[in-house]
């Protein structure tokens, strides 16, 4: 039923991997701060244009919510790091494009 919101989330999860190696998540230098950086604000984009196309309503979005923690966690991504993530994924899918 919710097959392509899950693929959705799926993809998305991936492309935060890409974005921002689940190696990197324990360096405290700039250059991988600047990239967690730089990532966190693209998924918050990527979830809004998502949020935007696809006008998620409540249950979708706990769907799409709870495919995207479980990929995060999956490619390798820990605890502070996947709440951080999270975080930016459901501001963006609550608020929209406001």
């Amino acid at each position: 039923m919710f097959a392509k919101t899950r693929q959705t989330a799926t993809d998305l999860a991936r492309q935060v991997a890409t974005d921002f190696p689940p190696t990197l998540q324990g360096l405290s230098g700039r250059k991988a701060l600047d990239m967690f950086q730089r990532t966190a604000s693209q998924l918050r984009l990527r979830a809004q244009e998502i949020q935007n196309v696809e006008k998620m309503g409540l249950i979708r979005r706990i769907v799409f919510a709870r495919t995207l923690q479980k990929e995060l966690v999956s490619v390798g991504y820990e605890g502070a790091l996947v709440k951080r993530l999270m975080s930016e994924a459901l501001t963006a899918i609550a608020v929209g494009n406001y």
